[in-house]
């Protein structure tokens, strides 16, 4: 899809939001993917989610890197 990978995971259940409480260590794993999908030039919203109609979706894109840059 217009020179990227696409992948989308679906879940039933409802997104959990982090509590102000919760450390920075705890939501590791979020963070480091947005933090390499940036190193490797990928927008702000390769990371995406969603909840609707009890179903959380989490879509990743990935940018084609032996795309030619127009």
């Amino acid at each position: 899809e217009n020179d990227e990978l696409v992948i989308l995971i679906a879940n039933t259940g409802h997104w959990l939001k982090p509590k102000e409480t919760q450390s920075k260590r705890q939501r590791v794993g979020i963070n480091n993917v947005r933090e390499r999908l940036a190193k490797i030039g990928a927008s702000e919203t390769a990371l995406t989610h969603d909840s609707q109609h009890g179903w959380v979706r989490l879509t990743l894109r990935i940018p084609d890197l032996s795309a030619p840059k127009i």
